[in-house]
């Protein structure tokens, strides 16, 4: 009897714990049933508003770039402006600075921006022309004498245009037009065998020089400053050709030939392309004497030569400011 109350009480005891078991897991299920859903709807609504700042930051940035754009476009515009004032001003002080000077000679090419980058690229190479291959040395060289014989030939038309002034009947070129006819006249033989020999281009720039010391120029013609230009350039002419003992000397008579001014202006302006230069000539010799000028119109193969030897040429931002 007792063993049955026992067994009885047993199944009780397990049939209790069955349905507490049974209504726990209905519990969780109802729990579950219900925060399935609104999980669901949670993950749903984060999606939503990711993809919300999503587009809030595209349309953001679509702003941003398009305002940018616009003020690089004002930028743009500007800039354009001012390099066609600036040109504009160039072409109307080279006008005014034509009215005291020669006339060029038609075959005597324009220096332009890619003609001295060149030149000055070659010029740092020239400083490490020891340490370079021969087809390196060589075209150091060859661009360092290209460029001093065009600057020869530049000069040589320049110092016979000018004394083409001395008895050329142009108002106020010459004071003592009447003692420079006779002093020509003796030395010449006739003022038709000193035109000859200006127009063409026979006399040498020792010659030059002579006469633009002794003959009696305005102090708009002529004179001491052309003297110099006929005697530096001399120089520079019987240092050629081009060694790699001498490179050096010639680049230095180069860069000091090309400083020179005649009596208004410097005497290399007639001879500049000055459109090729994006604010000037003059302002690029300012630049490249603070050693800030890019280079950027100099040849690729050049540059390549001298920059394994400089390391690079090409400023950086800062150096600028």
């Amino acid at each position: 009897m007792a063993a049955k109350k026992k067994t009885v009480k047993k199944k009780k005891k397990l049939a209790t714990k069955k349905k507490k078991k049974l209504a726990t897991k209905k519990k969780t299920t109802a729990k579950k049933a219900v925060a399935k859903p609104a999980k669901k709807k949670k993950k749903v609504a984060k999606k939503k508003v990711a993809k919300k700042k999503k587009v809030i930051k595209k349309v953001v940035k679509k702003k941003k770039l398009s305002a940018k754009a616009k003020i690089n476009k004002e930028v743009k515009s500007d800039i354009k402006q001012l390099v066609k004032d600036i040109n504009a001003t160039f072409k109307a002080i080279s006008e005014v600075a034509n009215e005291f000077n020669f006339e060029k000679s038609p075959n005597i090419k324009d220096f332009g921006r890619k003609d001295f980058d060149n030149f000055y690229v070659a010029s740092h190479g020239a400083s490490h022309i020891g340490k370079m291959r021969p087809a390196e040395s060589r075209r150091i060289l060859e661009e360092v004498e290209i460029f001093a014989k065009r600057l020869i030939k530049m000069s040589k038309d320049a110092c016979h245009g000018e004394l083409d002034f001395a008895c050329s009947g142009n108002e106020g070129a010459c004071w003592g037009e009447v003692s420079n006819t006779i002093g020509l006249m003796a030395h010449y033989g006739s003022i038709d065998a000193f035109r000859a020999k200006v127009n063409n281009q026979k006399l040498s720039f020792e010659e030059c020089a002579a006469l633009f010391r002794a003959l009696d120029w305005d102090h708009c013609y002529g004179g001491d400053a052309w003297a110099m230009i006929a005697e530096e350039t001399a120089k520079l002419e019987r240092m050629l050709p081009a060694f790699e003992s001498n490179v050096n000397d010639i680049v230095i008579q180069v860069d000091h030939i090309i400083d020179l001014e005649h009596n208004s202006c410097l005497f290399m302006e007639v001879y500049i392309d000055q459109p090729s230069f994006e604010y000037g000539f003059e302002e690029y010799l300012d630049d490249k004497s603070g050693g800030i000028p890019s280079f950027k119109k100099a040849a690729k193969a050049l540059m390549n030569i001298v920059e394994k030897y400089t390391g690079p040429l090409v400023p950086t931002e800062e150096e600028y400011y």
